[in-house]
């Protein structure tokens, strides 16, 4: 748990929405920790103009940034007190009889 993802985008068409939801699975199952905000991560337009406009995705962006600096702040001082968490690797669940 070293690092911090962020997700965000910009978006002129539907689908983006999916794309993001979609998008957070990976990096949670490979234990990275995703700052989150108070709305989709993203911005709508065409254009840049378009962007500036869009005040709520403007809005949400900058409490994305909020809360991501202050996760990459509150894990440097988790990791220098306690260190960092023992993960488990290994197991993996194959059933042979094909039943499942």
């Amino acid at each position: 748990m070293s690092k911090v993802i962020l997700l965000n985008g910009s978006a002129h068409v539907s689908g983006c929405t999916a794309t993001a939801y979609h998008a957070t699975g990976v990096p949670k199952r490979a234990g990275m920790p995703v700052a989150s905000s108070t709305y989709w991560n993203q911005v709508h337009g065409f254009t840049a103009e378009d962007v500036k406009k869009d005040l709520e995705g403007l809005q949400t962006l900058r409490n994305l940034a909020r809360n991501m600096s202050f996760m990459i702040k509150a894990f440097a001082d988790a990791k220098a007190k306690y260190g960092l968490p023992d993960v488990e690797r290994g197991a993996f669940t194959s059933f042979s009889d094909g039943k499942c």
